[in-house]
């Protein structure tokens, strides 16, 4: 066989395998971003109707009764915190 025939061979046969390949991979990354367009859309949709509830539900605010206020507890200082016992150690049998 000459040069040119192989060389020939040798590119038809790479192709033959790098064409359904990169299609397979172009396929791939397309359907996934239709995919994750059609997932951002449904959150779309949900954050609007949370929205809208939020809208409705503020314009129809009745009263509320306010909690009493929660008993506050003087700071103690730290020269009134007696500090803790030091323990002794105990020694390991051989």
């Amino acid at each position: 066989m000459g040069r040119q025939l192989t060389f020939t061979l040798a590119c038809i046969a790479v192709l033959s395998a790098v064409i359904p390949g990169a299609a397979g991979y172009f396929t791939g990354r397309m359907e996934a971003i239709a995919a994750a367009e059609q997932r951002l859309h449904a959150l779309e949709l949900r954050l609007q109707r949370g929205q809208s509830l939020l809208t409705r539900t503020a314009g129809y605010a009745q009263a509320c009764e306010l909690a009493p206020p929660l008993p506050t507890v003087p700071p103690v200082a730290a020269a009134l915190v007696p500090a803790p016992e030091p323990k002794p150690h105990k020694k390991r049998a051989p």
